[in-house]
């Protein structure tokens, strides 16, 4: 079953104030494709959804979510910024150090190293060589879910553990989908580089001058990508578009 991988890019009109947002998704597939999100394509749609927390993917309906754990770590890092801890990675062991002199928030190092202890054992558990059985697989998914709900279930008081806590607690059927669903990536990386010429090009010009144009370019950056991740080459996946069918059989 194919994974679609979800991520946004946002679109800036010249002289607007504000930001249209656009969506595309990677299907993981022989031939995979990058395209405006759509709910109507989504619906019942069996596939599973990498995606990040953005609250109105919820609603999708599919075989299943996998919460882009790299966004979890972001939730993390910018607790520690806040409490004057310097950002870790999801993977790393190293100890929490202070930006600034004072008192440690130990509830908080606490809660973070806790979540990402949990998150990356799963994580190399899956990357085990030999590589564990998918009913292995199963088993520890279900272990690391209670151990997570667990370690959420605590009563904590800090005001970030409090809410990212909620988050996760929300979302916990999200976090290990990667475990019991061979193929179904732990995070969206895929789907980040894939918007990521677009986030460049509207950098550099500083946004369209019209929705049209926005529209326009987004369906010229989504060929380009396609063509690329199919290993074809763009030009000739446009005028194979543009050719009439007498064209095309050499009439």
């Amino acid at each position: 079953m194919p994974t679609r991988l979800v991520s946004g890019l946002a679109e800036r009109m010249v002289g607007c104030g504000f930001l249209l947002q656009r969506w595309v998704h990677i299907t993981r597939l022989l031939q995979p494709e990058v395209t405006k999100f759509r709910k109507k394509r989504s619906k019942g749609s069996k596939v599973f959804w990498g995606r990040d927390a953005w609250k109105p993917y919820d609603v999708v309906k599919c075989e299943g979510h996998q919460l882009d754990l790299l966004h979890v770590n972001r939730w993390l890092e910018r607790g520690e910024i806040k409490h004057r801890v310097e950002p870790r990675t999801l993977i790393s062991s190293r100890s929490a150090k202070l930006t600034k002199p004072g008192r440690p928030p130990r509830q908080f190092i606490d809660f973070a190293d806790g979540i990402r202890s949990i998150l990356k054992r799963a994580i190399e558990y899956t990357e085990n060589d030999p590589p564990p059985s998918m009913e292995e697989r199963k088993n520890a998914c279900r272990e690391f879910q209670k151990e997570m709900k667990a370690f959420l279930d605590r009563k904590w008081t800090d005001a970030d553990a409090v809410r990212i806590s909620k988050e996760l607690r929300k979302r916990l059927d999200m976090l290990f989908t990667f475990m019991d669903h061979e193929g179904v990536p732990w995070h969206n990386n895929d789907a980040e580089r894939a918007i990521r010429q677009g986030v460049l090009h509207r950098k550099i010009s500083g946004g369209r001058r019209t929705w049209t144009g926005a529209e326009v370019f987004e369906v010229i950056l989504s060929t380009y990508e396609t063509a690329k991740k199919r290993g074809d080459r763009f030009i000739e996946m446009v005028r194979a578009k543009f050719d009439s069918p007498a064209r095309s059989s050499g009439l």
